[in-house]
């Protein structure tokens, strides 16, 4: 959490840096409620820090053939992150602005080409609360029901 000597605090790492020794803390990972049938033609996975467990998820969900789009709004080197992107994935790093969050994530959504068939695009875009309207807006401008991705602010600045 307090990252190594010299290295910006993480998300959690400025509270546990300063909390009084014995502060409770509630740890979870994601609760895995979204149910996927079938498996989609490509995906996009975006998302900050916060939303790394879940990225893992449905990289092991999905499986090694999948393609598509990773975006990822770190500081951190992928390598160090425990996610090993199969080839058929485009990795994206994007450096987070401490003072937008997630704003290089809604921008890198927009920036990607529509899919050829709304369909058959699976997106999961979960970051600071800040990327869930541009996000749905991407969304609405592929063609992509809400109902058919997952968007969430995983935290509020």
């Amino acid at each position: 959490m307090h990252g190594a000597p010299g290295a910006e605090l993480g998300v959690i790492g400025a509270w546990t840096a300063q909390a009084p020794l014995g502060s409770p803390a509630v740890v979870m990972g994601p609760k895995g409620s979204v149910v996927m049938s079938g498996a989609p033609g490509e995906v996009v996975l975006a998302g900050d820090d916060s939303a790394l467990p879940a990225v893992r998820r449905y990289l092991r969900m999905l499986g090694p053939s999948v393609t598509g789009h990773l975006l990822l709004e770190t500081g951190f080197d992928v390598s160090a992150l425990g996610i090993e992107p199969p080839a058929g994935l485009r990795v994206s790093i994007l450096t987070p602005d401490p003072q937008r969050p997630s704003a290089a994530l809604a921008e890198a959504l927009a920036a990607l080409p529509a899919p050829a068939d709304p369909l058959e695009r699976f997106v999961f875009a979960c970051g600071e609360q800040s990327l869930v309207a541009p996000a749905r807006a991407t969304l609405a401008a592929w063609g992509i029901d809400v109902e058919r991705a997952v968007v969430k602010g995983y935290w509020k600045r």
